[in-house]
């Protein structure tokens, strides 16, 4: 049993789906073994950075595991009550509320590490896509982010019907609204194909490795690089098409 202190049932079941407390404590401290092991694809560990973030922490499930590095630990969530139990129980991190949608109250290149656990699976393409930009703005050149999303093995495990399944395969993408009291109204679940995540995400971040169910066994997890270059997954720009003879005479007589 560990002596971490805990949020109580109601804030654990905000981040970890239950209220349970031996589960709180195991998923937390497996996600940030998870994210240590993906971090050491390219020869990194927690300890080698100044300054992290763990963006959209809830109640420090990860965070409170941090509590040895060198560096700083920053925690930011849109749960004012969760932030205001990390600032009263976590003396190890710096927490602060955010809005549901950019900007962070941090400058530009602040952090050397930002990580998230389910966080990109509740928004929809647009707010994504802000946060996604937001995320390349606060993160350093030669940093690296980590973000899990819920990919095809948690798509297929929703159990999607033709609809689903044909909006997913054609766009990369899917969000399904899932109003829930005590949650804001642009909460929803969201499922990223690879292919849209490798060539969508790299429009603002490259990515460096990619682990089918890396996060506690259902979620995918990628790793991110802010470090700019030519996206080599982006789909081929498509010529624009040649005008008709028939179209070219209209465009003489007009």
């Amino acid at each position: 049993m560990t002596d971490r202190p805990f949020p109580g049932e109601q804030l654990a079941a905000r981040v970890a789906g239950t209220g349970d407390r031996d589960w709180f404590f195991e998923s937390g401290q497996r996600s940030v073994r998870e994210t240590a092991a993906l971090l050491g694809v390219v020869g990194r560990g927690f300890a080698d950075f100044e300054r992290i973030l763990d963006f959209g922490a809830g109640c420090g499930r990860m965070a409170a595991w941090l509590d040895d590095l060198p560096g700083e630990v920053h925690a930011t969530d849109i749960d004012p009550e969760a932030v205001a139990w990390m600032d009263a129980n976590l003396p190890h991190v710096q927490a602060v509320v955010n809005d549901a949608m950019p900007p962070l109250p941090y400058p530009d290149d602040y952090f050397g590490l930002v990580y998230n656990h389910s966080v990109l699976t509740h928004l929809d393409e647009r707010m994504q896509d802000a946060w996604l930009a937001e995320l390349r703005r606060v993160t350093r050149p030669g940093g690296l982010v980590v973000l899990t999303f819920h990919g095809e093995p948690a798509f297929a495990a929703a159990e999607p019907d033709a609809q689903a399944r044909a909006i997913y395969d054609e766009r990369g993408i899917l969000f399904v609204s899932h109003p829930t009291p005590g949650l804001p109204d642009w909460y929803g679940v969201t499922y990223h194909a690879a292919w849209y995540v490798l060539a969508h995400w790299s429009n603002w971040l490259r990515v460096c490795a990619y682990v089918p169910r890396g996060a506690l066994g259902l979620q995918d997890m990628v790793l991110l690089s802010p470090d700019t270059g030519a996206n080599p997954y982006a789909p081929p720009a498509r010529e624009a098409p040649q005008p008709s003879r028939l179209q070219r005479a209209v465009k003489r007589l007009r």
